[in-house]
C-alpha cells in the first residue's frame, strides 16, 4: 500500500521540515537545488568527518482509507548520486543506528549508539551495500550479506530496498537500476523483548563524510510502502521511474472557499516552484466547504503506477480543525480520510497517497489523471 511519493518540484529548502524529520548535528547542509535527473532534487552536503550525523525521516501516517498501521514489510526506493564515494568513512567510522537506510521500531530497547531500528544498509566508499541486523550490544551488529555491485560516483542511478522483519520468514533485498544486487533470507529481527516486529518509520542518508573535501549526496524520485493491500495497490517494487509534479491550472468542480484576492481560486493555490506564505491562498469557516481544481496534464502514454496529494494548511485560530483531501472524477467528488490541521503555522504538509483511483479501484490511467480534479473538503 503507497505511504509516501516526493518528486521535490513543489517546495524549497526553506519548506523542509514540512515534508520531513531532518537533523543536521552542524555536520551536514540539506537544500532543494535545481540538480536532479530531470529537475529539483534533495541535496545533502557533509561539512565535517563528525561519524554519520544528518539524516532524513520519514514516519509514514496516512493511507488512501485512513491513518496507517505500522507493519512487518515494506518497500522503498529513490534515483540516488553521490559526487565522490571516497569521502565516506569507512564501516568502522559509521556507528550502530546509522546507514543509508535504517528499518526503525520507536520503542525499541534504548543503549549508547544503538538506536531503535531492526535492519540497516551500510554504503561504502566502493560503491557497494552491507546489510545489518542490530545487535544488543554496541558494536554487536550482525553482517547478513554483502552486495556484488555499487553505485559508482558522480552517475545518477535508482535504488530501491524490499524487506519483511520476521525472526524466522524474513527477508531483505536491494536492487539497483532494477537489478538484484544483494538478497537475504532468515532473521530480521533484533532480538530485543521491547520490540512489535513491526517497522514504524525509516531514516535516510545517514552516511559519514571523511577529510575534506566532504561528501555530497543528492536524492530524487522518492517512494515508500508497506507489503499489505491487494489487487492493483503498491506492494511491490515499483522500479526506475519519475515523480511528476502537477499544479493546479483551472477551475473545477467545486471553488466555495474564499480567496485572498479577486484571483479564481485555483490561481491561488498553484504555487510554483514553492509555497509564498499568505501572499496568495484560500480560506474557509464553514464545514462542508469545498474547493476542487483541475490540475495540469500528464503525458498521454504515461504509465501511473500511483498519485500522491500534498495539502499545505493552517489554522486561522486555535481549535480544531480537520479537513479532506478530495479526487475529482467524472463529475463525482470522493472524499479522503479526515486529518486535522495542527497550528496556526504552514508547518506541515498533509499528504494523502492513492495507489488506485477511489472511482475505480483499479490502477490509474494517464487518461484518469488528466480528467481528474483535485481538492480539499473542510469538515471542522
Amino acid at each position: 500500500m503507497l505511504l509516501f511519493m516526493d518528486g521535490m518540484a513543489h517546495y524549497g529548502t526553506a519548506d523542509l521540515a514540512a515534508k520531513y524529520t531532518t537533523r543536521s548535528d552542524a555536520a551536514v547542509t540539506w537544500s532543494i537545488v535545481s540538480e536532479g535527473r530531470t529537475g529539483p532534487c534533495l541535496k545533502r552536503v557533509s561539512t565535517n568527518n563528525t561519524g554519520g550525523s544528518g539524516y532524513l525521516g520519514i514516519a509514514p501516517f496516512a493511507t488512501r482509507t485512513g491513518l496507517w498501521t505500522p507493519q512487518t514489510g515494506g518497500v522503498c526506493g529513490f534515483a540516488i548520486k553521490v559526487d565522490d564515494l571516497t569521502r565516506i568513512g569507512s564501516p568502522e567510522a559509521q556507528l550502530t543506528a546509522f546507514g543509508l537506510l535504517v528499518i526503525q521500531e520507536s520503542g525499541l530497547g534504548s543503549g549508547i549508539g544503538a538506536g531503535p531500528f531492526h535492519l540497516r544498509v551500510q554504503l561504502h566508499p566502493d560503491g557497494t551495500f552491507t546489510l545489518y541486523r542490530r545487535g544488543i550490544s554496541i558494536g554487536g551488529d550482525v553482517n547478513l550479506g554483502n552486495s556484488i555491485e555499487g553505485l559508482q560516483s558522480g552517475a545518477w542511478a535508482y535504488l530501491e530496498f524490499k524487506w519483511r522483519i520476521d525472526d524466522t520468514a524474513g527477508f531483505f533485498e536491494i536492487r539497483l537500476n532494477t537489478i538484484p544486487v544483494l538478497t537475504y533470507t532468515g532473521d530480521t529481527r533484533v532480538s530485543d523483548v521491547a520490540n512489535f516486529g513491526t517497522w514504524n518509520s525509516v531514516k535516510l542518508f545517514t552516511v559519514a563524510s571523511t577529510t575534506a573535501p566532504f561528501l555530497v549526496m543528492r536524492m530524487s524520485d522518492l517512494y515508500l510502502a508497506d507489503l499489505g493491500g491487494g489487487g492493483a495497490e503498491v506492494r511491490d517494487f515499483l522500479g526506475d521511474g519519475i515523480i511528476k509534479t502537477i499544479f493546479p491550472n483551472g477551475p473545477g468542480l467545486a471553488a466555495d472557499w474564499t480567496p485572498v484576492d479577486a484571483t479564481p481560486n485555483w490561481d491561488q493555490v498553484n504555487d510554483k516552484p514553492a509555497p509564498d506564505g499568505d501572499a496568495t491562498y484560500v480560506h474557509a469557516t464553514a464545514p462542508g466547504t469545498r474547493d476542487c481544481h483541475q490540475f495540469e496534464d500528464i503525458p498521454a502514454g504515461a504509465t501511473v503506477l500511483a498519485v500522491h496529494a500534498n495539502l499545505l494548511l493552517r489554522k486561522e485560530a486555535d481549535g480544531t480543525v480537520t479537513v479532506k483531501p478530495v479526487v475529482g472524477q467524472g463529475g463525482v467528488q470522493y472524499d479522503g480520510p479526515t486529518q486535522g490541521v495542527a497550528t496556526t503555522a504552514y508547518d506541515r504538509y498533509l499528504t494523502q497517497p492513492y495507489d488506485v483511483n477511489p472511482a475505480t479501484g483499479a490502477a490509474w490511467t494517464a487518461a484518469e489523471i488528466n480528467a481528474g480534479q483535485w481538492g480539499l473538503l473542510k469538515v471542522t
